[in-house]
């Protein structure tokens, strides 16, 4: 049985002669140059993972400051991309929030209120 198949804490991994970030790893391979035939399975085993903790938690920084434009009249959206990073800025009537986006995830890189 395989250890997306058990449904199994990627420790388990580790004691089966696997370092968690080898699992880490081979999951973020499968994602970027796979196809998963089970990806919400190897999604919760990823999201037990340090890696998978840290993207999840800023992801719900990333949505919390989202939330916080709700009401405010947008006024400008803009995307720049670079060498593995691509920055998306959110303009209102009240705040400019800018978000950076790249293979770790996405994070809020700044708030600005004016």
């Amino acid at each position: 049985m395989s250890l997306a198949e058990s449904r199994a804490d990627p420790g388990e991994a580790v004691s089966a002669g696997l370092t968690l970030a080898t699992v880490e790893t081979m999951l973020e391979l499968v994602f970027d140059k796979g196809r998963p035939s089970n990806r919400a399975v190897l999604q919760a085993i990823f999201g037990k993972t340090p890696r998978g903790r840290q993207q999840a938690a800023a992801a719900r920084e990333v949505n919390q400051a989202l939330r916080a434009l709700r009401g405010q009249r947008l006024q400008d959206v803009r995307l720049s991309a670079g060498p593995n990073r691509h920055t998306v800025v959110l303009e209102t009537d009240r705040c400019r929030l800018t978000l950076e986006l790249d293979s770790a995830g996405a994070r809020v890189a700044s708030l600005e209120a004016g």
